[in-house]
Parts: structure tokens; sequence; C-alpha cells
């Protein structure tokens, strides 16, 4: 084709990939002359889609009984700190260990695990910190590191890691302290000497 030649104006349906026209039209009469297609349009313009789409017979089906049998061994109490990850690890781990040992009463120490962590954090942020030396002070990566360098908060894989690495003791070997029930007055300290390190 050359540039003094022209195309003539596409109409609908003459596009690749578009529906023609004719097809549209026998689409609409489909619809218009089936009622359980005009049922569904009420049913979806007055109702959510997700209550009209209900396989009740799965709903129904499905068995709703419960027990309300509680196994009567003691909680365990991350008190005032950001370690709800660390108790749900050690939770699941003390159900086999009380199972294992034969005792009803078993708990593994959270305070060693908070130690361990508490020390594996210090090193990282020391670490990362000497990695990023030639770095201005605001830039994202520093002020990621400088902004909470050592608070309570974790995930699975880092309790894997410490338990790997570490191991674990019984509560009675490493009891709660004041510090790892209440870590916010801890924290703030060791914010402080990271950071003024």
């Amino acid at each position: 084709m050359t540039q003094t030649q022209t195309r003539p104006a596409a109409t609908a349906g003459d596009q690749a990939g578009a529906l023609p026209l004719n097809s549209l039209r026998s689409l609409q009469a489909s619809f218009v002359a089936n009622p359980a297609y005009r049922l569904a349009q009420n049913a979806v313009t007055r109702t959510s889609l997700d209550d009209v789409a209900l396989n009740h017979r799965v709903a129904f089906g499905t068995d709703h009984s419960f027990s309300i049998s509680l196994d009567d061994w003691g909680v365990t109490d991350q008190k005032q700190t950001g370690r709800c990850w660390m108790f749900a690890g050690l939770n699941l781990l003390r159900f086999a260990a009380r199972r294992s040992l034969g005792v009803k009463e078993f708990e593994f120490s959270q305070n060693f695990v908070m130690f361990w962590d508490k020390i594996e954090r210090a090193n990282y942020f020391f670490e990362a910190i000497v990695e990023s030396a030639d770095r201005v002070l605001d830039d994202r990566h520093v002020a990621f590191l400088l902004d909470q360098p050592l608070s309570d908060g974790g995930q699975w894989n880092m309790f894997i890691n410490l338990v790997r690495k570490h191991g674990l003791v019984p509560k009675a070997c490493m009891p709660e302290t004041d510090s790892s029930s209440s870590s916010r007055r801890m924290n703030g300290v060791l914010w402080r000497r990271c950071t003024a390190s």
C-alpha cells in the first residue's frame, strides 16, 4: 500500500479478534429466549454473586460437629512482648515433647530462644551496617536497618533457624525475666546502643 492509498474505515466486527455483530445479536437473542438466564440476571442484580453461586449441597453437607474438650495443660503467655511467632513454634514442639517425655506439664524456655534471637539480630544488624558503611544515612537500606534493629517480631523460618542452630532448653533452665516478659524498655536500650555504635 502506498502513502497515497487509504484504507476504508473499519466497521464494528471487521477488526481482527472483534465479535461480529451477527454473533452479538445471536447471543442476545438466546439470552432473552431463555427464562433461566433472565432469572440468573435478576438474582445477581439484587444479591451478592457469592451468595447466588453458593452450592448449598456442599455447604449443608459439611460436618459442623466439634468437640469442646480441650487439653488440660496450662497456656503460655507472651505478656508484653511481640513473641507470638516464638510462642506458637514452641507450643507446637511442646505438644510432642510432653508426649515423648510422658509428662503432663512442660514448657520450653521462651527466654532462651529470645536471648539467641537478640544475639542473632544484633550480629545481622552490625554486619549489615558494616556492609552499608559507604551509604548515606538517609539511604533507604540504612534507614530500614536503623528503624528497629532489635524488635521482637518474627516468623516461622526465623524460629526454625534459631532452634536448629541453638537448640531448646526446658523453661526451668532459663525462666522468664522482667525484660523478657516486658521487652519495650530492653528493646529501647538495645536500639540506642546499636544506633550509637
